[in-house]
């Protein structure tokens, strides 16, 4: 798809096609830069020990520290690999949360108020 440099339209700087690809090196530089390359975990569900650390942004033995102390749930279906399920890795983030001050005083109200959440 190319726009026209007449009628203050779009120039074809900005659209691309695929007979432009092939044909112009500067053309396919530019569409390579509009690309942002996922992280190998993105589309997976399970992962394995480095992409577990990679997504939680910890290093990889820390993984290996909560799984020791039955922190971070895993599944070991062979001898040494270990695996994670990334929707058990979100719930393992957002385990702890940190009260907002609002918060903590909605919640103290609500008690006076005979109305515990």
């Amino acid at each position: 798809m190319r726009g026209s440099k007449e009628g203050g339209g779009p120039t074809s700087d900005y659209f691309l096609d695929a007979e432009s690809l092939g044909r112009n090196p500067e053309t396919a530089r530019k569409a390579a830069a509009l690309f942002v390359v996922a992280p190998s975990y993105y589309f997976k569900k399970i992962l394995t020990v480095n992409e577990a650390a990679d997504y939680l942004g910890i290093a990889h033995d820390s993984v290996y520290q909560y799984v020791y102390k039955k922190q971070l749930p895993c599944y070991k279906p062979s001898k040494g690999q270990l695996y994670f399920k990334k929707s058990e890795l979100d719930e393992f983030m957002l385990r702890h949360k940190k009260h907002a001050g609002y918060e903590a005083a909605e919640q103290a109200d609500a008690i006076l108020n005979g109305e515990e959440k």
